[in-house]
């Protein structure tokens, strides 16, 4: 990241990060379970959801913040049930991975899916 370095979060603060057995759960269970959150808020565990059977999910697996203000993120997804667990491209970015706060518009693209305005959540058991 640009912005700070190394957003090393999870490793900084390991009693923030979140580890959730999404592999036990449907994409219907976890939609139930999370409210929409503005993108402002983002923290490590958050996630962009695509509710349904099937549906998507992908996390946020780091943040970090520039002297600005402004924040970037890396995204992780795997799939059900979860397995090779992986580091989203940005496809805004041939080289870079993170996605910027100020370049996000919805619907947000990722490499395989898109997420509507309304599909950032936090987990209801992540507050």
């Amino acid at each position: 990241c640009g912005y700070c370095g190394m957003g090393r979060f999870a490793r900084l603060y390991p009693e923030r990060t979140v580890n959730v057995g999404i592999q036990e759960q449907s994409m219907l269970s976890v939609a139930a379970e999370s409210e929409e959150i503005l993108l402002s808020d983002i923290a490590c565990g958050d996630v962009f959801l695509k509710g349904g059977s099937p549906g998507h999910v992908v996390l946020v697996a780091d943040v970090c913040e520039n002297e600005e203000g402004q924040k970037a993120f890396l995204l992780a997804q795997g799939y059900m049930p979860a397995q090779e667990f992986h580091l989203l491209k940005n496809p805004r970015h041939d080289s870079d991975p993170w996605y910027y706060e100020q370049e996000v518009k919805y619907p947000l693209a990722t490499p395989e899916y898109t997420f509507p305005e309304g599909s950032f959540k936090r987990l209801s058991y992540q507050r």
